[in-house]
């Protein structure tokens, strides 16, 4: 099926998906269908975008916080809903690779500035970001100011003694997936890329209530269609918001050193700014920024 679709892409005029499309999950299914073939390939490529990133949740949150807290945030990560929806629902190998991979890059991100053995902690940083970086572009535009405002923050607390480092690092990253970072964004007027905005595409459809995000509990498999009666999942996950919710309630009653609560704190408001942005109160920004589009 897909040898027939090939020639149709494009009306018949070429299709180049990808120098727009992240390319690191085909890459390495390419790799993998040599070994295993294509459809183990692709099951192999999905079960690693489900599952890979709790190792790394688990590695992060466990060096902030221990061992228990590294567990509990692990397995929040593996069975958040919108993952499985990711998965199950829509099939985008892509942005889930991409949620698999950022926890990597912060944790990393965090031990180049914190720890010592600098050079192999800048290494993983600058491979796994830049990994990140050709894997999806969307996932790019969310995360990077959010990876930039993490390492500002550890920088701060050590007072900004490797940042000579990490300028050089992210530099290293940027330049590496140049290759395909630069095509996608600067060639985008090649392709009518206005057909991603409009009628049912276009974000002022796709705004979601808050019961839809807190308390529905409805699971389809169509599509992503205006208002609230869709058959797609768009919860938080109850387990992942009420947690969410107590332990930044909790800082009231613990002891703990001022700059780990600004991180939490910091952690928390993060969450609360991407649950605003995806309710229709946020159109304001929506429309500032014409890249969120």
């Amino acid at each position: 099926i897909p040898c027939r679709w090939v020639p149709d892409m494009g009306w018949g005029n070429g299709f180049p998906l990808f120098n727009f499309y992240g390319v690191s999950s085909y890459y390495l299914g390419a790799i993998i269908s040599f070994f295993v073939g294509f459809l183990n390939a692709s099951k192999l490529l999905f079960f690693i975008a489900l599952t890979f990133g709790s190792f790394g949740m688990y590695l992060l949150v466990k060096d902030l916080w221990g061992k228990y807290a590294g567990l509990t945030s692990a397995i929040l990560y593996l069975f958040a809903p919108y993952k499985a929806l990711d998965i199950y629902v829509r099939g985008a190998l892509s942005e889930s690779m991409a949620l698999s991979l950022i926890p990597f890059v912060f944790y990393f991100g965090y031990k180049l500035i914190t720890k010592d053995n600098k050079k192999i902690n800048s290494i993983y940083f600058v491979i796994l970001l830049f990994l990140f970086l050709i894997t999806h572009n969307i996932m790019t535009v969310i995360f990077l100011p959010i990876l930039l405002l993490w390492l500002g923050y550890w920088l701060t607390i050590t007072k900004y003694k490797n940042i000579k480092l990490v300028l050089i690092t992210l530099l290293f990253a940027l330049g590496l997936s140049s290759f395909f970072v630069l095509p996608a964004f600067l060639e985008k007027n090649l392709v009518q890329t206005e057909s991603l905005t409009r009628f049912e595409l276009d974000f002022r459809a796709n705004f979601v209530g808050l019961k839809q995000l807190f308390v529905d509990r409805v699971w389809g498999y169509g599509t992503s269609i205006p208002g609230p009666e869709g058959g797609m999942n768009f919860q938080i996950g109850w387990i992942h918001w009420i947690l969410a919710i107590s332990s930044v309630g909790s800082l009231i009653f613990i002891k703990i050193k001022k700059e780990t609560k600004l991180l939490i704190t910091g952690i928390f408001g993060i969450f609360l700014m991407s649950v605003f942005m995806t309710h229709n109160k946020s159109s304001f920004i929506w429309e500032r920024f014409s890249i969120l589009e």
